[in-house]
């Protein structure tokens, strides 16, 4: 049998010194783009010429916003961060790595005996898109400022970069297809725009392709993003979408489905974002965190862009939230804010800010791009608590660590947030939460297959929980937990006895 729990529930910012007023950015947007040229500056070494402690692509990033802000030497300073940018690139054809930009300036080349070559370890393949989504951006609105010659120059960093990332089809130990959808979409748009910039009836054609295959995986997915519900990823997602809306060549399939997918988000954020609680609905396909209001995810940057940074899912104050470095692309947020927030409905921005009603939502998202394969989303919304759970079945683990199948999240009293979830150590986990009419919705967190090692046990953690005096921040059970009564009922295993105490993953 089956081993099973069922879980029943009884229902300001540091100082940030404003800046210049950018040309075209609302007083939300300018807030955005203040508070992440504070931190950049902040962060800027003069001597070394780079910011994010040495973080080339971060540096990149800083170099966009300093042509915006185009104060004193702040235009001689991001031409030259560009020239060391595109001399970090790897050029040599036939690599893995080729086309991508170094994580710092004096990284070695990878592949080598002394530094071997590691995906996501010693390259980031997707630092092409990051890079050249920024590099497209900065010729789009400051070529006045860089010159013809480096314009050029990007143009042929660009090129390489495109070239590079249509060699990732999804195999060989590289996970990029279009099911992973923030390189994608940005993938997508720089190749459907360099091609029509250099007149490269390739890259446009396959940039064709690649829109209408992600508008047509989006569509199968109940009008989803295949990486789903990912709090900062979707705010990867809106900048591509944002890109692919205002940048993209008229009568291109990126110029057609990029307002209609970028609408689409703003929905599906709508009905997933509790404003009460200030935080998305779980299931988490990829998150750094479970509760918003103490970790930096981009999306929440976009959401201050309608409503304004202290209504916004945001950390109250910069210099204490986690996942901090997220700040190092505020700005390129701040200077798409007036596209992304023209596609926002009413409906969407009013969800920012009311909590509308008790709702059970259920959505099925495509595992492959090259079969029907889906995984039902289920959660279930309360004023004051939140359900979530996805259900996978799959003989590889492909999600990685940033995976939560199973979530449960309340508030015990105002401003905090408490959760439980699992995941990140068990693999093969599946979550699913039945509908409730009676305000009693039911999380089902089992293992569909128990021939994988590890399945004998449920790991879960759990965050947020509030200090009670005697306690010794330790609970005999789940139904002990301050602020939510649960019920607990478990099959094919024993009860629980673990003692659970405040703590916290990816946090």
């Amino acid at each position: 049998m089956l081993p099973v729990f069922l879980f029943g529930v009884l229902l300001g910012l540091n100082v940030v010194l404003a800046g210049k007023s950018i040309k075209g950015l609302s007083s939300n947007a300018q807030e955005i783009f203040d508070t992440a040229m504070t931190y950049n500056d902040n962060g800027w070494d003069s001597v070394r010429g780079v910011t994010g402690g040495g973080d080339a692509r971060a540096t990149a990033w800083y170099a966009v916003g300093l042509l915006a802000r185009n104060e004193g030497s702040d235009a001689t300073i991001a031409r030259d961060i560009i020239n060391r940018e595109i001399n970090a690139q790897y050029t040599v054809p036939g690599n893995a790595w080729y086309g991508t930009y170094k994580g710092t300036f004096d990284e070695p080349i990878p592949g080598t005996s002394q530094y071997p070559a590691s995906i996501y370890g010693s390259y980031d393949p997707n630092w092409r898109e990051f890079v050249g989504t920024a590099f497209i951006l900065a010729i789009e609105e400051y070529s006045n400022l860089l010159g013809k010659n480096l314009v050029d120059k990007m143009l042929g960093s660009l090129k390489l970069a495109v070239l590079g990332g249509l060699s990732r089809v999804g195999l060989d130990g590289d996970n990029l297809d279009l099911i992973y959808t923030n390189p994608a979409l940005m993938r997508a748009f720089s190749t459907g725009w360099l091609g029509h910039r250099i007149g490269d009836a390739n890259f446009t054609q396959t940039a064709e392709r690649e829109a209408n295959s992600l508008y047509e995986i989006y569509r199968t997915s109940n009008n989803s993003l295949t990486e789903f519900n990912a709090p900062t990823y979707y705010g990867i997602d809106m900048w591509a979408l944002s890109l692919w809306t205002k940048y993209a060549p008229l009568n291109s399939s990126l110029a057609k489905y990029g307002p209609v997918m970028l609408s689409g988000l703003w929905d599906t954020m709508g009905e997933y974002y509790n404003a009460n609680l200030k935080n998305f609905a779980g299931p988490y396909d990829r998150t750094y965190g479970n509760d918003m209001t103490t970790y930096l995810a981009i999306i929440g940057q976009y959401q201050a862009c309608v409503v304004g940074m202290a209504k916004a899912p945001l950390p109250a104050k910069l210099y204490v939230s986690k996942h901090i470095d997220d700040w190092a692309q505020g700005h390129l947020v701040a200077l798409t804010c007036d596209v992304a927030v023209k596609h926002a409905s009413a409906k969407a921005k009013s969800a920012l800010t009311t909590f509308g009603k008790p709702r059970y939502l259920e959505r099925h998202i495509r595992s492959s791009e090259t079969n029907d394969t889906r995984r039902p989303v289920t959660t279930w919304i309360e004023d004051w608590a939140m359900l979530g759970g996805e259900s996978i079945s799959e003989t590889v683990h492909v999600r990685g660590d940033q995976f939560v199948p199973g979530l449960i999240q309340w508030s015990p009293k105002k401003n905090i947030i408490s959760w439980i979830a699992w995941s990140q150590s068990a693999h093969w986990l599946s979550g699913v939460v039945s509908n409730s009419t009676e305000g009693r919705p039911m999380l089902t967190v089992s293992y569909p297959n128990r021939s994988i090692a590890g399945t004998d046990r449920f790991t879960f953690m759990t965050g947020g929980l509030p200090y009670v005096a005697g306690s010794n921040m330790t609970w005999p059970g789940f139904e002990g937990l301050p602020g939510i009564k649960l019920k607990v009922a478990t099959v094919g295993v024993d009860a629980p006895s673990t003692y659970f105490s405040n703590s916290a993953i990816h946090e």
